[in-house]
């Protein structure tokens, strides 16, 4: 395993991180598939224990992932080796009434992380960040006022924020008082690389990639005939939306094309391409799944042609040359 500085804290992270969302098992919120369906706790935790072994050495959950139960999978699998692992987890979304809400009130923040130490079996976390929310409502001042709160608690040892706005990302790092920001990074969504990256470079603050697999259409394992089962998240995007995502990434197939890498290696590739990317957290079930992203660490880089062409890709200057 490969190992990357964690922005400026002086930890070094595994390339490849375990993201742990999908061992938290089936998760429906008012009615709606949250999660990637049916979970085997032993399957997890022997793929932890293997994945530890390999040298991965990151682990991301957050108590929504299967309502707790991932951390507490986790809490598990690492009660031993707790030295091993740096161990990330959230706050701010949850699920009062079974209804998805957030809240970043100082009190329940800490409460979060005293519940969030109980299920993971630990007396601290590595790295805790609010699980800001897609739409918005949360303004700079209200999530540095929670991290403020976190970091009071003596009991996390760097804060941060997962984000989906990287205008308000970039002003997190830019306030001097985040170690990390996790983001969306993938073959499919670049927004990140223009200003969150170097404002996380500049700032020595770590970045953290998720969805570097995009749920999987970044992998072998979806098609154009892919059909999911009603527990999984992927099977509420509409028909038109799943095409579009085929027909971006048949724009992408020269990156693995005639052998020279698969679709897989490509993606990841692209992430660590990045310096300012710390770990790729990658959602994985089983030890086949994890193992996978793990061999696509010794795959071929992609070459700075190669990156220059998906940009162009990006901007939709060759989109539909490829189909």
């Amino acid at each position: 395993m490969k190992y990357r500085q964690f922005g400026r804290t002086g930890i070094r992270v595994s390339e490849i991180g375990i993201g742990g969302w999908g061992i938290g098992g089936i998760q429906m919120v008012e009615g709606v598939a949250n999660s990637y369906g049916p979970a085997d706790d032993a399957e997890a935790i022997r793929m932890i224990h293997w994945a530890i072994d390999q040298g991965i050495n990151f682990i991301d959950t957050a108590p929504p992932y299967g309502f707790g139960h991932s951390e507490e999978v986790i809490g598990l699998a690492t009660r031993d080796r707790r030295d091993k692992v740096i161990i990330e987890t959230k706050a701010g979304e949850h699920y009062p009434d079974g209804k998805k809400t957030w809240s970043f009130a100082p009190a329940f923040i800490r409460q979060s992380i005293d519940e969030s130490l109980a299920r993971l079996q630990t007396d601290y976390i590595d790295s805790f960040i609010l699980h800001l929310p897609m739409d918005g409502g949360v303004s700079v001042e209200q999530a540095l006022a929670a991290i403020d709160a976190a970091q009071g608690t003596g009991k996390v040892r760097l804060v941060g924020a997962s984000i989906y706005d990287n205008a308000m990302g970039v002003d997190l790092i830019r306030s001097g008082r985040v170690q990390v920001i996790q983001q969306a990074i993938s073959l499919l969504q670049s927004g990140a690389t223009t200003d969150l990256l170097p404002a996380a470079a500049d700032h020595g603050v770590a970045i953290v990639a998720r969805q570097a697999l995009f749920r999987g259409f970044l992998t072998d394992a979806v098609t154009r005939d892919t059909t999911f089962r009603r527990e999984d998240l992927r099977s509420n995007t509409p028909r038109d939306v799943f095409l579009r995502h085929m027909d971006r990434i048949d724009d992408l197939t020269f990156l693995w094309r005639e052998g020279r890498r698969r679709k897989i290696e490509a993606a990841l590739q692209y992430v660590l391409g990045f310096p300012a990317v710390s770990t790729v957290i990658c959602g994985a079930m089983s030890r086949t799944e994890l193992s996978e992203s793990v061999a696509a660490v010794d795959a071929t880089p992609l070459t700075p042609a190669e990156m220059a062409r998906v940009e162009q890709v990006h901007a939709g200057k060759t989109a539909g040359a490829q189909r």
